[in-house]
């Protein structure tokens, strides 16, 4: 599994934009994608969850 820095590097690598959410929630949008949102939470050292896995394939997949 991914860790979050991984997860985090590969969306702005895609073009995605962050912004802060409540406590250490971080909000990903795509701005060519309006409707692609991922929510990610904890930590840098914490395991991305499978469903944000699933989202960034879904992501790479539409560019």
């Amino acid at each position: 599994m991914r860790k979050n820095r991984e997860m985090r590097a590969v969306l702005q690598a895609h073009g995605c934009m962050m912004r802060q959410g409540k406590g250490d929630h971080q909000i990903w949008t795509h701005p060519a994608q309006p409707r692609f949102r991922l929510v990610l939470c904890g930590k840098d050292g914490s395991d991305v969850q499978k469903y944000q896995e699933a989202r960034l394939r879904k992501l790479r997949r539409a560019s």
